[in-house]
Parts: structure tokens; sequence; C-alpha cells
């Protein structure tokens, strides 16, 4: 390019930035390319933006540059190779040479004169060419440049967004890393001796403020409540939605108020989705629901109001927190109200029962309430849930087990195709004519553990229980799609693992259980939609070893606690309890002392299950002196409390019961399938 023709571009670029008025001159924060609303366009120069100006030359390359990263221009999108000054690349190398000679700061303006151009002009050439060619170099080449006088902040903003956006779309492992460090250099550039004030929209906010530290998460608060930094309502909305998910509610609160004061809707769905997103996590708290129910004053204070889903989660909350009667006075309130119901309703609702599970008459009422609701025969959560209550209402029936099966199979044909069902063996009842077009759902691995649950508790022999493994291994194997689905957690397997440990004739098919279990499974099966056998967990190993403590044979328990730790797993509180039991109940007074000291060496909670455990010893006097020599009787807890948080976890995943004579009738219910059988929609 001749010098004349390039000295005309400079000077005309030189005169576009030099118009910029404060009521004339707009541009667009963040993103030029976008629409914005009229809250998002800022005047690109104020008494608080000193520095900003306004470039054509600027906006149109820097805009270019930022289309690759347009979402709704990606698949479409042709790359338009920008020209740059020849020279560019040697006056980036000539920079990063000044910057290491010096402090790390490079003087702009003596590196411009040193080439004919003032530093402005220099910094907006560089930094686009450095956006082009050598992304993680502009790093350094921000931190170099930040010093009086200061390259123009509307530009760095501009920067610092594009990085956003680039960083965010790295797949190569290195994501987190690039936008930590892009966090860091925000919180360096921010400080300016100019004291200017910087503008945000939520392309940089919402990419790298998740990326944070806490201290970072601090800093900004202070920026945002002193107005160093300025952002918009929707991005005041991303930083609140910030704090919510590191459980720091009050300062989520203070940006969703600052979000209503900038011009956010409170009535708006990314306002509301906030808001129930802060009521969800207020679970987690000390004083969860107390703290839901204030912060529910608060949002209506702002003028929100309460719909169904924010009624729904109140509601969960309270039955998380085991208030069934608040549960029920906020479902009164929302029906009031004219709110009415929807399917994650139904599912709280059926949540709630279990905390009530005798009382027939709110499961019914309950029941009644999700099929006014809709077709429960569509809805899988919904129906699981039904079925789930069933099933522990049946388990805790004056008529207890007997019935049990019967009782859930006769629901289960309701809501369930039972074709997978009779390919299985099971004895099920002839279903009635489907009221509705829609097919009936198919059975999720839940519907089979309650099924089996109750079948192979005490309506099964063991030739059945036999027969009905096997056959099941065989479906497995041949990749039938609701069975083999069946074998990718180990609730299913531990269910009839619990069932052949219960007699010694019949260890032997539990050890083919565990087996089995650590077999890979054929192509045919691997094929259905990736199926992969659950290897044995940590309840698996505990019933094992039960299994063999609990018919005298300390020995191969104490096989099965070595095995379980050469695969990585440790025993619990329940495999301890297991073992103390085993060792009780031979009267082996060295067994059980070593298995006391091994207990407690490993942390595990010696509690009112083990005491029970050691009832079976009958020499209560070396039994004593036992507890008194390891020092454990002063440890001993046996408040409700404990009782019934350990009662939870032996029921956590399989139901794995201490000894023989603990009814696991509820706690059988494991605790991941009630997890996944009653989750909420994305509440």
């Amino acid at each position: 390019m001749p010098q004349d023709i390039k000295e005309a571009r400079r000077a005309c670029s030189i005169r576009s930035m030099s118009v910029a008025s404060n009521n004339a001159s707009l541009t667009r924060i963040g993103a030029l390319n976008r629409k914005a609303s009229p809250l998002a366009l800022q005047s690109v120069r104020s008494d608080l933006r000193n520095s900003a100006v306004y470039s054509s030359f600027w906006s149109t390359r820097f805009q270019q540059l930022s289309l690759p990263y347009d979402k709704k221009l990606r698949e479409s999108f042709q790359a338009h190779v920008l020209e740059f000054d020849s020279q560019l690349p040697q006056w980036v190398d000539a920079f990063e040479q000044e910057r290491l000679n010096g402090d790390g700061k490079v003087n702009m303006e003596t590196f411009a004169r040193k080439r004919g151009m003032i530093g402005r002009q220099a910094w907006c050439d560089m930094a686009l060419w450095i956006l082009a060619h050598r992304m993680d170099y502009m790093f350094d080449f921000l931190r170099a440049t930040n010093k009086p006088i200061y390259p123009p902040i509307n530009w760095v903003e501009d920067v610092l967004t594009l990085m956003a956006r680039h960083y965010d779309s790295v797949e190569d492992g290195s994501r987190h890393s690039w936008l930590r460090t892009l966090a860091t250099t925000f919180f360096e550039l921010v400080p300016r001796e100019t004291n200017e004030q910087w503008i945000f929209r939520q392309d940089f906010v919402k990419h790298v403020v998740p990326h944070f530290s806490q201290s970072q998460m601090g800093d900004l608060f202070q920026m945002v409540k002193t107005e160093k930094v300025k952002l918009t309502p929707n991005t005041l909305l991303h930083v609140a939605d910030s704090f919510a998910k590191r459980d720091m509610l009050e300062r989520a609160l203070s940006m969703l108020l600052e979000a209503k004061e900038a011009g956010a809707r409170v009535n708006g769905i990314p306002f509301r989705s906030l808001c129930s997103t802060i009521l969800r996590r207020s679970s987690a708290q000390s004083g969860g629901l107390r703290i839901c129910l204030r912060l529910i004053e608060h949002l209506a204070a702002m003028g929100v109001k309460l719909n169904l889903t924010l009624c729904n989660i109140v509601m969960l909350n309270a039955v998380e927190a085991g208030d069934i009667e608040t549960a029920d006075s906020v479902h009164r309130s929302a029906i009031e109200q004219g709110l009415g119901m929807d399917v994650y309703t139904c599912a709280i609702r059926l949540k709630a029962c279990k905390l009530d599970i005798p009382n027939a008459e709110r499961l019914k009422q309950t029941i009644e309430e999700a099929i006014a609701v809709g077709d429960i025969r569509t809805n899988e959560i919904v129906a699981t849930e039904v079925l789930h209550c069933l099933t522990l209402q049946s388990l805790t029936a004056p008529d207890g087990w007997q019935n049990a099966f019967g009782k859930i199979a006769t629901a289960c044909v309701e809501l369930f195709d039972i074709e997978p069902m009779k390919r299985l063996g099971l004895d099920m009842p002839e279903p009635p004519p489907n009221p509705s077009a829609t097919p009936r759902l198919a059975p999720t691995r839940h519907v089979f553990t309650y099924l089996l649950l109750a079948l192979l508790r005490r309506g099964a022999t063991t030739e059945k229980a036999i027969e009905l493994y096997q056959r099941w291994r065989q479906l497995v194997e041949a990749g039938d799609p609701p069975l083999a689905a069946c074998a990718t957690t180990a609730h299913v397997s531990n269910v009839f693992l619990r069932r052949f440990v219960r007699r010694r004739d019949t260890l032997l098919q539990a050890a083919q259980v565990v087996k089995d279990m650590q077999k890979p499974l054929p192509a045919t099966a691997a094929g259905v939609a990736g199926v992969t056998q659950a290897p044995p967990n940590i309840y698996t190993w505990s019933i094992f070893l039960h299994g063999f403590a609990s018919h005298g044979q300390t020995k191969l328990a104490e096989q099965v606690l070595t095995y379980m730790r050469e695969r990585g797993i440790e025993p619990n509180e329940v495999t301890w309890t297991s073992l103390v039991g085993g060792y009780a109940r031979t009267q082996d007074t060295n067994g059980l002392l070593d298995a006391l000291r091994r207990m407690q060496a490993d942390g595990a909670v010696f509690n009112d299950w083990t005491q029970g455990s050691l009832r079976r010893f009958r020499d209560r006097d070396r039994l004593r002196q036992i507890l008194d020599e390891q020092r454990l009787q002063r440890s001993l807890d046996f408040t409700v409390d404990l009782k019934e948080g350990l009662g939870v976890r032996l029921g956590g995943d399989d139901g794995v019961p201490p000894a023989d004579e603990v009814d696991d009738a509820v706690r059988v219910a494991d605790d991941d399938a009630e997890a996944e059988g009653s989750r909420v929609g994305g509440i």
C-alpha cells in the first residue's frame, strides 16, 4: 500500500474516532451484530466512561470477527478472511519484546509514535489482528496496555466478550482453564486509575461468571453494588443465578432486586425461573423451609405473582423437610387461588404420601387427584410414583407381605404394559381394557424392582426364584429392552441376591448373582441402547457378606470383605454390623472382639443396629467387658433420630438389613429408585 494512501486511511480512521458524542453516538454493548432492547443501548461516552470512543472502523472489523461465534449463523456461515497491514505481525513481536524487557507494561503512545501512529490507532489495529490470529496472546496484550493512557474502555469490553465466546466454544478440555484465566484478567483490568464504569451484557457474564472463585464472586457483588460494573437486567439475572447455585442466597436475592430496579420484568419467564432456582436451593440450607417461606415473602414484596411452579417448589421443599402440614396448606392455597394442579404437583403429593404411608385415605385421595389431572398412564413419573406408594403401603398393611404381590400387580396392569412381565414369567392379572388410545407405558426397572421385591420376599418358592433369575439373565443377554435395562443398575440383581442369601442351600445361587454382575454382557445386550452390566456396589457386597455371616460362615464373610476391598469398595456400617452379628451368632469371642476393633478403626458408627446384632452373644458379662475394653459404650447412640437416619441409609440403595430380625418392609424400597422414580421435572 503506498504511504499516502496508508496515511489517508489512518486519518480517516482518526476522524471517525473523534465523532463520538453523548447524544448522537450510540453503540451496542458486547456483540454488535445482535438486536438489543432499549435498555441494552448505552451512550459510548459519558462522564463515567471518559476513554470510550466510537469508531466505525473498529465496529465493522470487530463485527466481522464476531460472526463465527453467532449461533444463528454458525451452520451457514462462511468465514471471511480479514485483510491486515502486513507489518502487524512484526509490530506484535516488537511489542512482546518490549513487554518482556520492561515491567510487563508497554507505553502504547511511545510504541505507536515510533511507527507514525497514535496509541489508540495502534491498539485498535494490533488488537484486531491478535483476535484474528493469536487469541491466546490477547491476555498479555490487555495486561500490558492496562495503564494510562488507557485503551478505549468499550473496545476492551468488546474484546473480553469475544474472548469469552471463543473460549466457551473450546472443546479440547481446556475450556475451564481458559475461562478461569479470563476471569482473573477481568479483575486485573477493572480497577483503572480513571475510575471508569464498565458495562457488560450477558454474552460475557454467562460464559465467565460460572468460573469465578468464591472471592471473585464477592468482588463482583461489590462492583455491581458500587456501580463500578454496570450490567443489563438480563445480565444481572445471570449473576443472581450464579450466586444461587453457590448457595449464596442473600446475594442472589440482592442481585434479583437490582435486576428489578434496572427494568427486568418481575413476572417474565427469566425472572420467574431464577425465583424457582433460589427457592429450590433454599432447601439445602440449615432451616431450609423457614428460609424458603421467608423468600416467598420477599418475592411477593417485589411484585412476583406466585404461580403453580413456585407453589410446587415450596410444597416439595416442605415434603423433603418432613412438614406435610405446610405442604398441604400450600396445596390448598394454590387450589383456592385457581392455580390448579399439574403432573409435578401430583408427583410431589405422592412423595408426601410416603411420609404418611399407613394413611390409606390420603393415598386414595392423591391418586384420584392424579387421575383427575390427566391420564396417569401417559406419565412415567406419576405412574411410577403411584406404584411405589402402593408398594410401600402393601408391604406395611396388616396382612403384610402375603398379599403384597397381588395388590401391586393389580395396580401395575392398569398403568403399564405387562408383556415384559409375562416374558419374565411373572403371574400377572389380566389387564382391563385400555380406555385411552395411548398405549400403556413400558415398565421401567423400578416397576420390576417393586414386583420382584414383593414376590421374592414371601410369595415365591426357592425353585420359582431361581427360575425367575435364570429367565431374567437369558432375557438380559438376548437384549430384551425393558428387562436388559434392569441390568444397568444393581437394583434388580440385589433383590434376587437378598432372596438367595436367606437360605443356606441357595448361597451358591447368590454367588452366581455376584459372578454375573462382574461379567460383561454379550454384544446382543450391549447393542440395546448401550446397555452395560452394573458391577456389584457396596450394597451388593453387604448383602452377600450378610448371607454368609447370618449362616455362621464367618470365614467366607471375611473373604467377601477382603474381596470387596480389593475391588476398591470400603465397608460401611451395614457391612460391619453384619460381620459383628455373624461372630455374635457363632459365639466367637475373639472374632467378635477383632471385628469390633476393626469397625472402630474404620470410623464406622457403633449404633443401636449393632447393639441389636450383639444380642445374639449369650455371655452378657463377657460382652460388657469387651465393650468396656474398647471404650465403645460411651459412643452408643440410641436416639430416635439416629435410628431413623440409619434406617434410611440401610434402605438407601437396595434395602440391606443388618440382621434377619430387622423388618425391612419399608426400607427395601431403594433410595436411588425413589430418587429417579420421583424426580419432579426440572424442579
